[in-house]
């Protein structure tokens, strides 16, 4: 069955057009499967019993369970791949009866990163498969970079992402600094926009520009001389392989989902909510040239693992597996 179309339900806990990260990812997988020939649907709120189709991509182990659950009983034959991105990792295990229960079920466990496999139980490790989410090149030549040390942030306004630590950051930087941080991001709740509001009003090195399209969000991207990624946690976050593929540094947290990604011996990190150390990074970047160009030379040589062919061929392999 390798080489037939395959007939595949991709369940997400956020709507099809959703910009958070499951709704990105599911519209990524299905652009990527359909042009390996299958039929792709994505499924968000529940999927109807009557629906055929020969296997379920689950996007989120809690927040999916019952998906995964009412799948295999209905279709004890057929196969379940769980794809954990985030949270279900790093916040519901091992304490969630329902994620465990969706990887008890799982054919096969998709994570975004390696380190990714050391939360799961010892029981599930040999279902796991890493599958780096890849970026295409940028064509034509790279937009020129703003005035001074533009420095951006790409990231929706929740507690998890901690959005404001490089406005924290960039409030200590001395007078002299040329530092200018732009977030953008859409807002969850009243307080957070109250909270970036309060923020940009208290501090000029920092502006938020609220939520970008995919294509404005790259042109961000491509402007800024570093990108700030200050998650809390993270699965493995997207726009870490977009900035090594456009060459912009990354200033990271140490958490497994940057690290799994970037590599331990990674100079560009600083401990979670430590807007302090951030601001040291900040400086090194804007002053030390050299120290610039280390960070530059260690994403460039990460490059080819966030190729589309390398995600491609990795998806064939798992269907392989499974068919």
């Amino acid at each position: 069955m390798t080489g037939d179309s395959l007939r595949i339900e991709i369940a997400t806990p956020v709507r099809a057009d959703s910009s958070r990260g499951n709704g990105v990812t599911a519209r990524r997988w299905r652009t990527l499967l359909a042009d390996l020939g299958h039929d792709v649907e994505i499924v968000a709120g529940g999927r109807t019993p009557d629906r055929q189709s020969d296997m379920l991509i689950a996007l989120h182990a809690r927040k999916s369970a019952p998906e995964a659950r009412a799948y295999r009983e209905s279709y004890p034959d057929k196969k379940i791949v769980l794809a954990m991105t985030g949270t279900d990792l790093y916040e519901d295990l091992p304490t969630s009866p329902e994620a465990l229960s969706t990887i008890e079920v799982a054919d096969r466990i998709v994570v975004l990163q390696p380190l990714a496999a050391e939360r799961l139980p010892s029981q599930a490790r040999d279902r796991v498969r890493v599958i780096f989410q890849s970026v295409s090149s940028a064509p034509g030549s790279p937009p020129p970079r703003g005035p001074g040390c533009p420095i951006c942030v790409l990231a929706h306004l929740r507690e998890v992402k901690d959005p404001l630590c490089a406005a924290r950051a960039s409030a200590l930087l001395p007078p002299a600094s040329r530092v200018q941080v732009t977030l953008a991001g859409g807002v969850q709740s009243e307080e957070w926009e109250r909270r970036v509001t309060v923020a940009q009003a208290d501090n000029p090195r920092f502006i938020w520009v609220g939520e970008k399209t995919a294509a404005e969000s790259a042109a961000l991207l491509a402007g800024s001389v570093a990108i700030v990624v200050s998650s809390e946690m993270e699965g493995g976050a997207n726009v870490v392989s977009e900035a090594v593929v456009r060459g912009v540094a990354v200033l990271a947290t140490r958490i497994d989902g940057n690290v799994g990604l970037l590599g331990s011996d990674y100079e560009g990190y600083f401990p979670v909510g430590d807007e302090h150390a951030l601001a040291e990074l900040m400086t090194r970047i804007e002053s030390e040239p050299k120290f610039l160009g280390r960070l530059e030379a260690h994403l460039l040589g990460l490059r080819s693992q966030f190729e589309p062919a390398r995600e491609r061929q990795a998806w064939v392999e798992l269907l392989a597996e499974l068919f």
